[in-house]
């Protein structure tokens, strides 16, 4: 991250993406879209450009590079960054049986 003193924002140049840290907050610029996010690797969000920070409006196309990759849909991260796991769904677990003589399990169960 390189520090631009005369803007007050972090900008990352090795990286190939059009990454800023304003304040804390982490910016994303793509196809003349800003996108946010508290993480450097995602969840990012659409800002409209009215609402990005003034550093950022300011910024010199310099800070700006003309191959960036784009955001993958799913996750809105930049690509190279692993979607988290979902968690496996559970069975749902079946209702207990009538209490009956076939039943062992009669005896615990009231009968219906």
């Amino acid at each position: 991250m390189v520090f631009i003193d005369t803007l007050g924002i972090f900008y990352a140049p090795d990286s190939p993406y059009n990454l800023y840290l304003v304040d804390r907050t982490w910016y994303y610029h793509y196809d003349q879209k800003w996108y946010k996010s508290h993480r450097h690797d995602g969840s990012w969000r659409y800002v409209s450009y009215s609402n990005i920070p003034d550093a950022l409006q300011r910024l010199p196309e310099r800070y700006i590079k003309k191959k960036n990759p784009p955001l993958e849909p799913e996750s809105r991260a930049p690509k190279g960054k692993k979607k988290k796991a979902s968690r496996p769904k559970k069975k749902r677990e079946s209702s207990p049986k009538r209490a009956s003589a076939e039943n062992p399990l009669s005896s615990r169960l009231p009968l219906v």
